[in-house]
């Protein structure tokens, strides 16, 4: 195996040594002697009245020494040039392959030519030539032009600016410097910010000669620093001079504090807690009062029963049903929530969900625990032993899909609380024979849950439209009810213990809800549609007449207040 270097490197190498020997190996010959020259077509040594040869390549000119150069690349130990070395007092080129390896080839004798072969270098003349300027104007170009770096525009200078100072302002903000108080603690007439964790607004902030590292001033030296008008006071105060429409403070009228109206009202202290007021002798009166069923009632020929219940629930002219499912009603209260644990009644007439005669409404609320288990199955990759939490929080961990093919509800439950609290009214429909029919509430669709026909409700499962739903705890089925999973698109009340809230819980009969059938099913998870202000095209509107016939809504203190122009303290 050959050496790694090329002939090109070595002759290089052997050329180099020889010229810096010139001197010592040729010290009386000129080197013009041994240069190589065109003469009659010929290429001859020595004959300086030619022109002289130079080889783009140096092996080219020692086309008759290869044999040497050959001879030396076949040594297998030289790797690097610089073990090839020249005495020229012997005229010996040595291979120095090691400490005991050692070539020599002898340039006096067997490679002679080598010695007189460097035509490939050319001699610099010493002394000065004479230039004619009149023949130098005419040659060389004497004007000269002001060279200009590129120009840029000025958004480029825009752009570098904010570059800079986002490297220069440091750190600030009241995450980092937490302002608690104003005072000149150093002394030198400005106020500084003072906290709790750093003393000085931060005294490793500002560039000085002692923090050649610093960052902008914060607040403008005084005229003898080099930062003087260059602080980050200084750039607010001038950027101020742009902003006099936002330095005007409007004026804000002083808002009326709100009287109450009434001469007083009734106070009921705890949920499950009532008063009845009605007239002895006489069941004929108020809610129950009956009401004849004729043309244009909301019942008259009705079929609203679904499947699943052996009345029609059909009216026909002349009938009676009593007055709230005839007329409808309202309820409306004040409620304020002072604690994380009660659920109860807060309004009721009869019982609407017992087992036997169920009749009547119920506005109720309930709450929803974060850590307990839900129970149910109820989406796709739910287990019943997930939480609450896990189900309905937005970080989703066990990876649900919810209806609609979401993969989070997209809202903020449990956010700042470990529990939330619904209100939602039910009521138990029926004809007039007392036969009960079908149990309604204020539950809505959402885009992560279909509406279902049933009432949601604990420890239930399925439901689903027109389907049973059953009770996981004992197997009970009933068309009444549905997943526990619906009972979040109940209405929601904010967790604030110091807030009165306005309910208002509203029965329509007139209002056409059918969840099997159009327009209920297009819009299963649209909420406003089952709130009533969706039209069947999907227009919105005040009214549409279809949706839930039972609604509930809640308006704070605080916002009806601010809502009518009064304080809301």
């Amino acid at each position: 195996m050959a050496s790694s270097l090329t002939r090109e490197q070595v002759v290089d190498r052997i050329t180099e040594l020889l010229i810096t020997s010139y001197d010592t190996i040729h010290s009386d010959t000129n080197i013009e002697t041994l240069q190589q020259y065109v003469s009659n077509g010929q290429v001859v040594k020595g004959e300086s009245s030619g022109k002289r040869v130079l080889y783009q390549y140096d092996n080219k000119a020692y086309e008759g020494e290869l044999s040497l150069i050959d001879e030396i690349l076949s040594n297998t130990a030289l790797t690097d040039i610089g073990q090839i070395v020249f005495n020229p007092s012997t005229f010996i080129v040595e291979i120095q392959a090691g400490e005991t390896d050692w070539e020599s080839y002898d340039l006096g004798t067997t490679y002679s030519e080598f010695l007189d072969n460097v035509s490939q270098f050319i001699p610099l003349p010493s002394g000065s030539i004479d230039i004619d300027p009149n023949k130098a104007k005419d040659v060389f170009d004497t004007t000269i032009y002001e060279l200009l770096p590129d120009q840029g525009t000025k958004q480029d200078r825009i752009n570098d600016f904010f570059n800079e100072y986002q490297l220069l302002k440091g750190p600030g903000g009241p995450d980092i410097y937490p302002q608690q108080e104003l005072q000149d603690v150093d002394n030198d007439g400005a106020l500084d910010v003072i906290n709790s964790s750093f003393g000085l607004y931060d005294p490793t902030h500002d560039i000085s000669d002692s923090n050649t590292e610093g960052y902008i001033p914060r607040q403008n030296p005084n005229n003898t620093d080099v930062n003087y008008n260059q602080s980050l006071e200084w750039l607010r105060n001038d950027l101020n001079l742009y902003f006099p429409d936002q330095d005007l403070v409007p004026e804000v009228p002083e808002l009326p504090e709100a009287e109450s109206v009434s001469e007083g009202y009734l106070k009921i202290r705890n949920m499950n807690q009532a008063i009845i007021v009605r007239k002895e002798g006489d069941e004929d009166i108020g809610l129950m009062k009956r009401k004849e069923v004729i043309e244009g009632s909301p019942f008259f020929n009705a079929n609203n029963a679904g499947s699943g219940w052996t009345d029609t629930y059909e009216f026909v002219g002349g009938e009676l049903i009593p007055s709230y499912l005839h007329d409808g009603f309202t309820v409306t209260m004040w409620v304020r929530f002072l604690d994380k644990v009660n659920s109860g009644t807060l309004f009721n007439f009869g019982n609407p969900t017992r087992q036997e005669n169920p009749f009547g409404f119920r506005l109720e609320t309930y709450i929803v625990n974060k850590d307990d288990e839900i129970g149910v199955d109820y989406f796709i990759n739910q287990s019943t032993s997930d939480t609450y939490g896990e189900v309905f929080g937005n970080t989703n961990p066990n990876g649900l899909v919810y209806d609609g093919g979401l993969t989070s509800v997209g809202t903020d439950f449990f956010e700042d609380s470990d529990y939330e609290r619904f209100v939602r009214l039910v009521v138990r429909e029926q004809d007039e024979d007392g036969n009960p029919g079908l149990l309604r509430g204020s539950h809505v669709g959402a885009p992560w849950h279909e509406r279902h026909r049933g009432v949601p409700e604990f420890n239930w499962s399925g439901g689903l439209v027109e389907a049973e739903a059953t009770n996981v705890i004992n197997e009970e089925t009933s068309y009444d009810y549905s997943s526990v999973t619906g009972l979040f698109t109940n209405t929601r009340i904010p967790i604030d213990f110091s807030e009165w809230y306005f309910i208002t819980a509203t029965y329509n009969p007139t209002i056409i809800e059918d969840v099997a059938n159009d327009p209920g099913l297009s819009y299963n998870m649209t909420p406003d549609f089952w709130r009533g202000n969706i039209n069947g095209d999907g227009s919105y509107t005040s009214y549409s007449g279809i949706g839930a016939r039972c609604k509930v809504e809640i308006i704070s203190k605080s916002d009806l207040l601010r809502a009518r122009g009064f304080k809301t303290s």
